[in-house]
């Protein structure tokens, strides 16, 4: 095989793997879990970033 057509027969086999069911499903699992996982680790940090500016904030008054 010359080595253009081992480097077609590579990209080939990484395509037909994309379109198989098993691999998208476990893709698309792996990315809901770590979505999820990353927003139950930045909850806390959101709500610290929320009460700092709340405290921070002068308050106006509205008369």
């Amino acid at each position: 095989m010359q080595d253009r057509e081992k480097i077609e027969h590579i990209f080939i086999d990484i395509r037909s793997k994309k379109h198989d069911l098993s691999y998208r499903f476990i893709k698309r699992l792996f990315d809901i879990v770590v979505s999820i996982s990353a927003l139950l680790l930045l909850t806390p940090v959101f709500l610290i970033v929320t009460i700092a500016i709340k405290i921070s904030s002068p308050r106006e008054n509205v008369d």
